[in-house]
């Protein structure tokens, strides 16, 4: 395995793992009243400085990757389901930015019409990352 495969590896590790917590965290915060909801800004800040820069990592590995990358149907979807979790997850963190702004600004119809956007393309975020896993780690095996 190469320098540059584990450095992609660690950065989609640290990407997966940041989006299970957040997960964990917004199921909790279910549980509090949009007004006093803590989670909103614990979010924004987790996205600020661990997942953002871990999208970027990988982006830039992922891409460092793409000259020497089999064109295999495999791998071009691996690349399409990747881009495409990261892509959402753009969108994700753009709504959990506006949900955090709104709830700042006491616009409690702005939070909850981001909190539910958020829900529902993060939910696609996580079904895209884990098709690039599975496509990932079938290609990696076999």
């Amino acid at each position: 395995m190469t320098i540059l495969l584990f450095a992609h590896l660690i950065a989609v590790g640290l990407w997966v793992g940041c989006v299970a917590v957040e997960i964990v965290a917004e199921l909790v915060s279910k549980s509090f009243p949009p007004e006093s909801n803590f989670i909103a800004a614990l979010h924004w800040r987790v996205d600020q400085f661990v997942e953002i820069p871990a999208l970027v990592a990988v982006l830039i590995t992922g891409a460092m990757m793409l000259p020497s990358a089999p064109t295999t149907w495999i791998v071009l979807a691996k690349i399409g389901f990747g881009l495409t979790a990261v892509g959402l997850n753009i969108v994700c963190a753009g709504l959990v930015y506006r949900r955090y702004q709104c709830q700042l600004a006491g616009d409690m119809r702005g939070y909850q019409c981001a909190d539910v956007w958020h829900e529902r393309v993060g939910v696609w975020v996580v079904v895209s990352m884990l098709v690039a896993l599975v496509l990932g780690g079938v290609y990696l095996v076999g």
